[in-house]
């Protein structure tokens, strides 16, 4: 017998009493819960009672919902402890809460989903933050994720990471997201199962996850799901069709559907149908687009910005050609007002002086003049405002013209990179990054080269990217390392220092341990904001010259690379970080001494601490005195951090906490009486984590 829809309902229950039963009636969870119940009360007694127990504790007539909440829990409850072990296959073991088997088990009736014993000491936990409220239930979450990933494979666990897509804590929800979405298609089942099409942002995550995961396998959940909501069979939630509009774009043969949905869909909607439809290549969208782009360029482009497609293209190559006639137009305009209103002031300025050498009458003539000029100098002021105003709004709608450009390569759109380098040139170098990255087209490339060639330093990003996706990894370092060997910046003369910009290219590249190899990013690892853009794999990989040249290099300790929002403080040592690669034993000595030293001569970071942990290093003396007598105005909550990631006994931290205090240039500032105070707990046997 199949009990998925009992476990559900156990969630259900439970969920219910940590809500309370004010809010029972109004659970649309609970009772489809409840219907999915129904066929098993025809063939057991006891599942009989349950069903019946739940259709009264949802009813208005209802005297006693508190108890008869409990009651039905624990009957709930009972049945799942005890045909647990019908849907496992294999032979029956006895469950031992502090003692985990070994392996799992996978679900009889389940589809496939994983079964595995873990320790009561360690499930409850994950358990009850998933259950609970408020934001501490992240950390608990993130850090439980961290230490057993395994863990999060088991079903009971699964289905908790489902209902948290719906939490209130918007965060959790996002980093279960992600988790959800790493499964891969063996999540789809588990997010169709209680699929309920009036549910909002749950059930709207879980359509995003099928997006993400299965795109356009899932096409037909995705249009059954439209079609029944536009017929009245079953209730669509805004949320949920938002969501599964935005699903179309990934077939093709959804054209006619998004057009016709362009006819009925207002707002925000519609919005999603044009998402949608800017990647379909049928003639009559692009009939549709060519139209918009007349009407509205600046608008149409953004919505064309999501599509790669030549067409496209074309399309804001034409609309950036006319934005940018109207932007010169402007300029022009706002020059020759500029000229005329100074030709104008001297002419004014002729005739007031001429004003008073007249007969009689001049007094008056004089005060008309000067209010004359004055007004005439009011008018011209608010007519240089009037066209220097027009000039900012056509560069504003240049601008987003030209953002619609990223990823996109034909040959008319490529022709306009020297254009816009001419018109806007603080936003055309990072543009031609992001569309390498995007995809690495011989045209892009081209324009890469030849850009670079002419105005060298402001493209030398631009030309490092290319030469990375484009080279062996062999031919890659002999060219771009040159940029970073010692001495060079004493022998490049200012027209050819490109290193920084080959520098930012580096600060693209990591190496993903999820996926075993290197890639670029879209964005680079100083950014504040890391946006969830495209990465590009390195078909050839990194040659592996560039770590002893990164690490051994002198250029290491400039100041410059001190980043405050980089999770090492510092964007040479993020670069360092990012390609750390712990599959090979040769590097962990070399990175737990790069970051050792870096941390005695810099800063301390606790990502740095975390790393040389991963490396095997064991070295950790004299680094919180090296931080004190740097600087002995740290936050004590920093403190407190680096404590906890040293992996050092009590007596060594607390002589690495006194060689800080020691070295403390600044007692009354930072917390002197604390830091003392937990030296001495150290000393008498307190743990860090209990201080």
């Amino acid at each position: 017998m199949n009990l998925n829809a009992v476990y559900e309902l156990k969630d259900r229950l439970e969920t219910a009493v940590i809500a309370g039963v004010n809010l029972i009636q109004e659970d649309f969870r609970l009772k489809r819960a409840v219907e999915q119940t129904a066929p098993l009360a025809t063939v057991s007694p006891v599942l009989k009672k349950i069903y019946v127990s739940c259709q009264k504790l949802l009813g208005e007539e209802c005297q006693d919902r508190e108890g008869l909440l409990l009651d039905t829990l624990s009957l709930v409850d009972a049945v799942c402890v005890t045909q647990g072990g019908l849907q496992t296959e294999g032979e029956m073991q006895r469950e031992d809460r502090d003692r985990p088997e070994p392996g799992g088990q996978r679900m009889a009736g389940g589809e496939g989903r994983e079964y595995k014993n873990f320790p009561y000491s360690v499930m409850a936990p994950v358990v009850e933050a998933f259950k609970g409220t408020g934001g501490g239930r992240y950390a608990v979450i993130r850090d439980a994720h961290d230490g057993a990933p395994e863990l999060f494979q088991d079903y009971r666990i699964e289905s908790l990471m489902v209902q948290a897509l719906g939490d209130s804590y918007g965060e959790l929800a996002d980093m279960v997201q992600g988790w959800l979405e790493k499964k891969g298609m063996d999540v789809i089942p588990v997010l169709k199962q209680g699929f309920c099409g009036d549910g909002k942002r749950e059930m709207a995550r879980r359509i995003q996850i099928m997006d993400r995961v299965a795109a356009g396998a899932e096409n037909g959940f995705y249009c059954k799901l439209l079609a029944d909501g536009a017929v009245g069979k079953t209730a669509v939630s805004k949320e949920v069709k938002e969501a599964a509009i935005r699903a179309l774009r990934h077939e093709q043969a959804n054209e006619g559907l998004l057009l016709d949905l362009l006819k009925t869909e207002t707002g925000k909607m519609k919005e999603q149908v044009l998402y949608a439809l800017s990647f379909m290549d049928g003639e009559d969208s692009q009939a549709y687009w060519g139209q918009a782009m007349k009407k509205k360029p600046v608008q149409t482009a953004t919505y064309l910005a999501n599509t790669a497609k030549d067409w496209a293209s074309d399309m804001i190559a034409d609309a950036l050609m006319q934005c940018a006639k109207a932007y010169e137009a402007a300029g022009q305009v706002g020059a020759a007002g500029a000229a005329g209103s100074k030709g104008d002031g001297q002419a004014a300025a002729t005739g007031n002086q001429a004003g008073p050498a007249q007969a009689s009458g001049a007094g008056s003539q004089a005060g008309n003049g000067q209010a004359a000029a004055a007004g005439s100098q009011a008018g011209k002021k608010k007519g240089a405002l009037n066209s220097r105003t027009e000039k900012e709004e056509r560069r504003r709608e240049l601008v987003s013209v030209w953002f619609a450009a990223e990823g996109k390569h034909s040959e008319k759109l490529c022709r306009c990179y020297e254009t816009m380098y001419r018109l806007i040139p603080e936003e055309v170098p990072d543009i031609l990054v992001r569309s390498l990255i995007a995809e690495p087209n011989p045209a892009l490339c081209q324009v890469a080269e030849t850009m670079y060639r002419e105005h060298r330093e402001p493209f030398a990003e631009a030309y490092g990217v290319m030469v990375f996706l484009t080279k062996t990894k062999e031919k890659a370092y002999e060219e771009l390392s040159v940029y970073l060997q010692p001495g060079l910046r004493e022998k490049l003369t200012k027209k050819d220092r490109d290193r920084d910009g080959i520098f930012k290219a580096l600060e693209r590249l990591e190496y993903s341990e999820d996926k075993g190899y290197y890639q670029l990013n879209m964005v680079n690892s100083s950014q504040l904001y890391r946006e969830q853009g495209k990465k590009h794999r390195l078909e050839d990989g990194l040659d592996s010259r560039w770590y002893p040249l990164l690490m051994d290099s002198p250029g290491k300790y400039e100041p410059r690379w001190k980043h405050n929002f980089s999770v090492y403080r510092n964007r040479y040592d993020a670069v360092v970080g990012r390609l750390y690669r712990p599959d090979i034993e040769s590097l962990q000595k070399a990175y737990g001494a790069y970051f050792y030293d870096k941390a005695l001569k810099q800063e301390v970071t606790a990502e740095g601490l975390r790393l040389m942990r991963r490396c095997g290093w064991k070295d950790y003396k004299g680094l919180l005195a090296a931080e004190g007598a740097r600087n002995s105005n740290i936050a004590v909550y920093h403190i407190r951090q680096l404590m906890e990631e040293l992996p050092l006994g009590n007596t060594e931290l607390a002589e690495e906490l006194d060689g800080y205090i020691k070295k403390s240039r600044s007692k009354a500032v930072n917390g002197i009486t604390l830091l003392e105070k937990w030296r001495d707990e150290l000393k008498n046997g307190q743990t860090v984590e209990r201080l």
